[in-house]
């Protein structure tokens, strides 16, 4: 696996578990003010940690505690922000405008569209061993 492109999006992490094929990575996550000379006086800079499911790639011996990068090519990660932020967005914007538009009052239209979030994130749910297939998120020592 070690092609290493720009079209890569990398974090390193620490692995925390492992569970078959897959590995679940802890990553640090920082706000882009996180390196900023003056954070230490702004309540803005945040540095939080996220774990991560990944694949864990046939062959390579991974063990809780290695140090790991995380790779996702940038295509996949815009594929992942469609379905995680774009499209509820659309979905909920779109239920309200529809719901005003008939002349229900908005109080219904939020109501409608948190409905349809609901709904969405079901399907979603429901499709996750179909979307992991095509959103996939490999391991790299």
């Amino acid at each position: 696996m070690g092609n290493k492109t720009k079209n890569d999006i990398r974090h390193t992490g620490v692995v925390t578990s492992v569970k078959g094929s897959l590995a679940v990575v802890k990553i640090a996550t920082q706000s882009a003010c996180a390196s900023c000379h003056a954070k230490s006086a702004c309540s803005a800079s945040d540095m939080q940690d996220k774990n991560i499911e990944a694949q864990i790639p046939k062959g390579m011996d991974i063990k809780i505690g290695d140090t790991v990068d995380v790779v996702i090519s940038r295509s996949v990660g815009y594929i992942a922000v469609l379905f995680a932020y774009l499209l509820p967005v659309i979905i909920l914007l779109a239920s309200v405008i529809i719901v005003t538009k008939m002349g229900y009052t908005e109080d219904i239209g939020g109501l409608v569209g948190l409905a349809n979030m609901v709904l969405y994130f079901i399907v979603l749910y429901l499709f996750r061993k179909k979307l992991n297939k095509k959103i996939s998120i490999v391991i790299e020592k």
